[in-house]
């Protein structure tokens, strides 16, 4: 096939011509000088993945149209007319298309949203810190129990359940002194039974018979029956965490 050059207008005239994409210039001419149809300009079509060249080497390549996913590449310029949706391309030479296979629409790219999702981070502030040492504080108190210091011949020797209910509340308050304040919560219904001081037994009902604690700051109800005080162990055993069979041995103790 021969390459004949051409003015700008008549170009224009040729493209202004075309009746459908991809008509060459030959059959153009062909059916503007009734010269009958000859065969067109053959068509290559090639999968991008197998094109032997790089399309972005090619100086004298024009693209023309993308349709889709087709992209039309004409090889030499000068045998090419771009036009618009109301004209025609014109190839002399070879026309390659190269061919974009379609992406699937499951496997499109996709942006994932991190918003409304809390990052599991845990900040280790002074609050956390005072927490910890806290948790492990009580770890080693809860390690001591009321029976590492009970003296079961010392109860013995007493004489009256007051002094074994005295000596197994100082046992418990020397196993767990940093908790034993949560037994002054303990009361009757209108009385205190533990406080930290003599006066507000004192104040809470009358003929309380206030006794301290041995060796600890804490002061407790003595007047009551020894049901009363197998009950009042039994409460401050429980609210020091102790078990139901370990809260039954040291309310046998009495």
């Amino acid at each position: 096939m021969k390459n004949i050059e051409i003015d700008e207008e008549l170009y224009q005239y040729i493209a202004s011509n075309t009746q459908f994409i991809g008509e060459s210039a030959s059959a153009i001419l062909r059916r503007l000088l009734k010269l009958g149809v000859e065969a067109e300009a053959k068509t290559v079509t090639v999968n991008e993945s197998s094109l032997p060249v790089d399309v972005n080497t090619l100086a004298d390549t024009q693209v023309l149209t993308t349709n889709g996913n087709t992209t039309n590449i004409i090889r030499s310029s000068q045998d090419a007319i771009q036009t618009n949706d109301t004209k025609r391309s014109v190839v002399k030479s070879t026309e390659v298309k190269v061919l974009t296979p379609e992406m699937p629409e499951n496997l499109a790219p996709q942006t994932l949203s991190t918003e409304g999702i809390a990052p599991n981070i845990t900040t280790f502030n002074e609050k956390n810190l005072h927490s910890n040492s806290a948790i492990k504080a009580a770890a080693a108190i809860s390690r001591e129990t009321v029976f590492n210091f009970i003296n079961k011949e010392e109860l013995a020797m007493q004489r009256g359940a007051v002094g074994r209910f005295l000596l197994i509340l100082a046992a418990l308050y020397r196993a767990h002194p940093a908790q034993f304040s949560v037994v002054t919560e303990i009361c009757g219904r209108d009385r205190l039974y533990f406080a930290n001081s003599e006066s507000k037994l004192a104040e809470s009902g009358s003929s309380t018979k206030p006794r301290q604690i041995p060796e600890s700051p804490f002061w407790v109800i003595t007047n009551s029956n020894t049901t009363r005080k197998k009950m009042m162990l039994t409460k401050a055993s429980i609210s020091l965490g102790y078990s139901d069979s370990d809260v039954e041995k040291i309310r046998e103790l009495l």
